[in-house]
């Protein structure tokens, strides 16, 4: 069955990776990918906890959820050390969003930008301290920011 098998329409589907012959790989997605793997490593909201969808305004290209590190024995969030991930897939253009925290969470009293574009700024916005707002995401990217 293997010498049967070609590889259909990818016949390099069966070959081994070309260790050998570093020239050939793509250079920027191995860095892209060791910079996910590290920005994974200092935030602990993106290797445990809960996950939750949150809402997104101002981009309909754009999708959003949040990592929460500390839920209460009432199901309150607490917004501290949590991270929220704004993923754009415009092709096009870069886009503001406004993203807004779950119902049952503590209010968040600042935002850093963990990950993303050098233009992006981001702030707590909202009486209740519940939007947090990203500017400049650019176009197939994301933004991390993690909540204080």
């Amino acid at each position: 069955w293997l010498s049967a098998n070609r590889g259909g329409r990818d016949p390099a589907m069966r070959k081994g990776f070309p260790w050998h012959a570093q020239e050939t790989w793509d250079m920027q997605t191995l860095e892209h990918v060791r910079n996910l793997s590290a920005l994974r490593k200092e935030v602990e909201a993106l290797r445990r906890g809960g996950f939750q969808r949150i809402e997104v305004n101002g981009a309909k290209s754009a999708y959003a959820f949040m990592r929460m590190l500390d839920v209460d024995e009432n199901g309150i969030v607490k917004a501290d050390g949590s991270a929220v991930v704004v993923v754009n897939a415009d092709g096009a253009d870069a886009c503001d969003v406004n993203v807004t925290l779950p119902e049952k969470c503590t209010a968040a009293r600042g935002v850093d930008i963990r990950y993303g574009s050098e233009t992006q700024a981001a702030s707590i916005q909202g009486d209740d301290s519940k939007t947090v707002r990203i500017d400049r995401v650019a176009q197939r990217s994301i933004a991390v920011v993690t909540l204080k």
